[in-house]
């Protein structure tokens, strides 16, 4: 006998990687933001918590840009003009579109991941050797990392 396991919102994976991509590059250039200081409004609004519990209104319900424009608001800041959904692809499209499936795949937090050293900073400094390579060698950087900065805690 054969058992299959489906990560929780297996489905929504590409929309809900989507909507990450699509908050990290417009936030920065669109609010004056840095995207360490936008993640950082990211954790702290509750809308990554939503988000990485699978509530529908933050994966499917809504654009990258209306998220980010959430995330701003939720984090207590306002916003003089909404994003106009215009991004660009680079390192920064790349880091929300691989932390979203790694969330997905790892059902970790994006809070913990994190606490365990997998932040903007450390996915956008992989870009370079990773952003044309498999998925799956992300996930094993990504697990490396977390593994590392469990044992360092411990000690």
């Amino acid at each position: 006998s054969s058992t299959t396991t489906i990560n929780r919102f297996g489905p929504r994976i590409y929309t809900t990687s989507e909507s990450v991509t699509g908050t990290c590059p417009l936030s920065p250039r669109k609010y004056g933001y840095t995207i360490s200081e936008f993640y950082d409004k990211f954790l702290s609004s509750g809308v990554s918590r939503q988000f990485g519990q699978g509530n529908p209104r933050y994966l499917v319900g809504i654009s990258g840009a209306e998220l980010a424009d959430m995330v701003v608001q939720k984090s207590g800041s306002t916003i003089s003009e909404k994003n106009d959904g215009t991004y660009t692809i680079g390192p920064e499209y790349w880091a929300g579109w691989v932390l979203a499936y790694y969330q997905w795949y790892s059902c970790r937090s994006f809070a913990y991941m994190q606490k365990q050293g997998l932040g903007i900073n450390e996915v956008i400094s992989m870009y370079h050797p990773l952003h044309e390579a498999d998925l799956t060698k992300f996930v094993s950087a990504a697990d490396n990392i977390i593994e590392r900065n469990k044992k360092s805690a411990k000690a």
